[in-house]
Parts: structure tokens; sequence; C-alpha cells
């Protein structure tokens, strides 16, 4: 007799037995704490892996065709279906390594179902209207209980009609599954968070896979248009797109726009990302598929016309590793920290992200604490020395990277927050939420070890608002030694979460001149700290964000409306010219100027 607690997993099992899609092999099998199941393809035919996990979240990692080690983990919680496709003949090694994304120290027994089919599984696309229905008043409850930012940037006037307008949308216009992902992905990019995010119930790429439909051209976001960034294409390099299937660039941008969102109201992110990123999945699932592309575009004063093929999956990812731009992105990508002499007086530290260690008793931590007190020591040597701090591409990462680099640069002690909350300590809607791997990686394996978790951070609530305890938003020290110079602001519109933390502080509080674009992330609150993700019933979408609405430690200033990201005193994106000769157009300003 199987505990109950194995439930979920013969069911799935035997499920899986009777719906398989013409399996070639399929087995069950249970993978130990700590366990990796190494793997070799059985079948000699083109074959789709699929490994399912009802209580882990997976990660298949293997080697492609090129020789070039892969990790995929599309599934970010538990319940995860990972399927990649394989063709033997054209893979050099067949070892495949399974593991969990993430280890509990409590876990037992991590059961697994393996098994290799000709076909990817089936996504469900339609719904009777009942249950789009059932899973928008589900959504609308999780959102109204468990979102402390949901009234941030809306009035509760503007949320309900946002509501009502979505219910009428389902009543008229939903045909399937991704007609209500698009209403949902509305709503919450509606909200302003950056941290909020919607996926479809199963790895998109599988319904996709097999067709000739992906959009054939790599594109470059440049101060509103959209330029080809595909060097090996019929249209030329650095021309202006102007249309796609007659749908003009501007439209485009618009309505790929909100599968981005941002905090508050900030614009630059979302409508770079939705041409830079969106015109994947997004783009098939906003306007439909399509065999043939007919793309208007503008070179040398005049307009032409132009049939491209749709391309597959393989050869649209092989299409975007060679855009035009991928070598100057690798280089300001190349490493998570550095510093160097741009000139005399003029230093320039990058971060591009604050991911790099785990806690402060990780050795990255130390490593990373000894490179600041070297380079703020060299700053510190010679009074008309300048700091250039680069934080383009900085998404954010751990709040305590982040607040130890200000604190170099800090006179006065600083707080993450003045002051943060979460809307709940007991969680609702308990029966739709999902352990992500966040969760996962912090020993949470159920929502009474997340109460336990919450009520240590938030013991107190008030007015339906639990405050965050002092003890998990301590006073921050500066260093003894902080930088009083002059410092060169960078940023972009993919700064966000902690990296656009600290450059509200570092506008705030130092000698500051910003240039880039506006971030992602707010300049005076956000939502963060603490990522929570629901499924809804019907369609298993899974919606998710960040519980804690944080009010950050910035000063009011006129040039900062509420509601913005940080805004630059000095708007600067490249030009064309720029783009085709791949200069850095920050750096060559600062070399020019300062």
């Amino acid at each position: 007799m199987y505990p109950l607690r194995h439930l979920p997993f013969i069911i799935l099992f035997a499920l899986c037995f009777l719906y398989a899609p013409d399996a070639y092999v399929q087995f069950a099998t249970t993978l130990k704490q700590g366990d990796t199941l190494s793997y070799t393809l059985k079948s000699r035919k083109k074959t789709w892996l699929e490994v399912t996990a009802p209580e882990a979240n997976m990660v298949i990692g293997y080697y492609g065709p090129e020789g070039k080690w892969t990790v995929q983990d599309q599934s970010p919680a538990v319940g995860s279906v990972e399927r990649i496709h394989f063709d033997p003949e054209k893979i050099r090694d067949h070892s495949i390594k399974i593991w969990p994304a993430a280890y509990l120290e409590t876990v037992q027994d991590v059961h697994l179902l393996v098994r290799e089919q000709a076909k990817p599984g089936v996504l469900k696309t339609t719904f009777q209207q009942k249950e789009w229905l059932e899973d928008l008043a589900t959504f609308k409850r999780i959102r109204t209980k468990a979102n402390s930012g949901l009234l941030v940037y809306r009035t509760q006037k503007e949320i309900d009609s946002a509501f009502n307008r979505a219910e009428q949308a389902i009543k008229t216009d939903c045909k399937d599954l991704f007609d209500f992902y698009k209403i949902i992905v509305s709503l919450t990019d509606f909200e302003g968070s950056c941290h909020n995010v919607t996926y479809l119930p199963e790895a998109i790429d599988d319904y996709f896979k097999g067709q000739s439909i992906y959009f054939p051209i790599a594109i470059k976001y440049l101060k509103g248009t959209l330029i080809n960034n595909s060097p090996h294409q019929q249209i030329p390099l650095g021309a202006e797109i102007l249309s796609v299937n007659d749908v003009p660039a501007a439209e485009l941008i618009t309505r790929l726009a909100k599968y981005y969102p941002t905090d508050g109201f900030s614009r630059p992110y979302k409508e770079r990302l939705a041409v830079e990123k969106g015109l994947k999945e997004k783009y098939l699932i906003e306007f439909g598929t399509s065999a043939q592309y007919r793309v208007k575009y503008k070179w040398e004063g005049g307009e032409k016309v132009l049939s491209l093929p749709g391309l597959d999956a393989a050869a649209f990812k092989q299409m975007q590793e060679k855009r035009h731009s991928s070598g100057l992105d690798s280089l300001l990508l190349k490493e998570k920290y550095s510093f160097v002499k741009l000139k005399e007086d003029l230093y320039q530290l990058s971060i591009r992200g604050f991911d790099f260690a785990q806690s402060e008793q990780d050795s990255a931590y130390h490593g990373y604490e000894a490179f600041l007190d070297s380079a703020f020591a060299l700053l510190n040597r010679k009074p008309g020395n300048q700091l250039v701090l680069d934080l383009r591409y900085n998404s954010g990462g751990a709040g305590f990277l982040y607040t130890k680099t200000f604190s170099y640069m800090s006179e006065r002690p600083f707080r993450d927050a003045q002051f943060a909350y979460s809307s709940f300590n007991e969680v609702p809607e308990k029966e739709a939420l999902v352990l992500s791997s966040f969760l996962l990686a912090n020993a949470v394996k159920n929502s009474s070890d997340i109460e336990v978790h919450l009520k240590q951070r938030f013991p107190v609530g008030v007015n339906g608002r639990y405050y965050l305890s002092d003890t998990f938003n301590p006073l921050v020290l500066p260093h003894k030694e902080p930088f009083k110079g002059p410092v060169i602001l960078l940023v972009d519109e993919q700064v966000a979460s902690a990296g656009a933390h600290l450059a509200s502080l570092v506008k705030s509080y130092t000698n500051c001149i910003t240039i880039g674009r506006e971030t992602c992330g707010g300049y005076y609150e956000h939502n963060g700290h603490l990522p929570f993700l629901y499924q809804l019933p019907h369609t298993k979408i899974q919606t998710g964000f960040s519980i804690v609405y944080v009010n950050q430690d910035a000063r009011l200033l006129e040039s900062q409306p509420k509601g913005r990201g940080i805004v630059p005193d000095i708007e600067l994106e490249a030009t064309v010219g720029q783009f085709l000769k791949q200069e850095d157009a920050t750096i060559r300003y600062i070399l020019n100027n300062y």
C-alpha cells in the first residue's frame, strides 16, 4: 500500500501511460536527496525527451549538436514538465543529466517519469466560458488578497474597471487559451510591477516547434524605430522596418509591450523588449502564426517591400545568436563586475547584476567585498578622481550585494527600505499556490513553512499591512572612508529591482549625474523581496508577483515623478551609425565630455 503523499505521482504515472503519444520508451524512477540521473537516449529515431516531476522542479542538462553544454529549466515551479527534441544523428554525446533545480534538506524522494516519444505533449487550448470566468475570479481573489502592490499606481476604481473589461472580453472575444492569456497579461501589466510574471501552462516552445513560422529577422530598437539587426539578410543591415504583414511598427511595439511589465508607468523597457525579445512566441500569440512575412522597410530614402519565409525554432535561435549587436552585448555582459581606468582621473565600475552570491557567508560575497575595497581605495587616493558607475543591464538580485556597494558611496547610515510590508502573514488562496524554485531554494516545502517564514519577517499587522521587522531591514553603516567625488551614473531600460534600487540611492545621496535611458525599476518604490507563484485551476496559467511593498530610502526630487524609473539627467541612445560600428555610444560620450 502506497502512502497518500505518493498519490499524485501514482495518478500522474497512470495517466501518462494512458495518454502517451506514441511513446518509444517510458519508465518511472526515484531520485534520493542530492542525486542526479544520468540518462542515455534509448531510441535511435528523432525523439522528444519528456521529464515529469509532480513534486519537484527539474532541470535537464545535455550536450547540443555543437558539443556545447546546455541546461534547460523552462518550467518555473513544482509540477515541472521539461521537454527537449533530440536528433540522435546530430548529437555527438547522448549523455543527459536530470536533477532537481533546488534540493531541500528535508526532502525524501523526487519521483520522476521519463519518456521518449514521437511527439510533444498536447497543449489544451479550448475551455468553456464558465471555466474562463472561474479562472478570472480566482485570479482576482489572488491579486486582491496577496498582492500588496495592487493599489500603488492604480485606484480601486481603475482596478475594478480593468476586471470588468476583462470579464466582458472573455464573454465576447475569448476563443482559445491564447486569447485568455492575453487578457491575464494585460491585467498583470496594468498593475505596474517589473516582478509580475504570467506563464502559459507548459513550455510554449512545444506548441510551435516543427513549424517554420518564426519572425525572420532580428530587430534593434533605437529611438522609437525598428532597425534590422540581421547582417545576413536580404534586407540591408540598419534599414528601418516600417511594418510587418501590414501592421505598422508603432502598433507592433504597443501590442507586444504588455508582455514586459515595468514598475509604475515606465515605458522604455517595455518598448525595447517588445521587439528585441517579443518577436518569438509573444508575436505568434499576439498576431497569430504566419508562414510568410511581408516586411516593409526604408533604405536610402526609399521604401521597399520584401516577402520572407518564416523560420523554424532552431533557425530563429541561430539568427538571434548571430545578430549584429551580439558582439557589443556580449562584451558588456562578459563579467558580473569589473573596474577599469578610462583615462586620467576617470574610472569605470561596472556591475551587471547582483546574483553572484547567495548569502553574506558565500565566498563570492567575500571576493566582491575585497574587490570593492580595492576599487574604492584607488578612487580615494586622489581628490580629483571621478567614478563612472555603470549599471546598464543590471536587472537586480540580492539586496545585501547592492547595499554593500552603496555603503562605499554613502556618508550616512541607510536602510534597504524606509518601510516595507506584506498584505498578509498567512498564505491566502493556498490551494492555488505553487512552490517556485525560489521557495524550494529557501527550504520551503509547503504553505506552513512559508507562514513560519512570513511570521518571522512580518510579525505585526496594522490595518491589513504586516510590516517588515527591523531584524530583516537592518541599518547599514557607511564605509569608514566613503567615496565623496563626482559620480557619473549609467543606466538603461534593463536596470531593475536591486539594480534600480542602488541607482535610486546613488542619484539621491551622491554628487551624481545620470546618463542613459529610464530604468525599468522604480525610483521611489517597488514590490520585491519575496516572489509568489499561483496557478489558475482550469487553464493552468501561472501568475506570479513579489508580495512585499518596498518604500525605498530615496529623496524626493523634482526631476523624479512618482511612478517612474530613474529618469536620466542626460537622455542618451546610440545612433544608427554607432549601432552599425558597434560602438558603445555612452562610453564614447563620457570620453568626449568628461
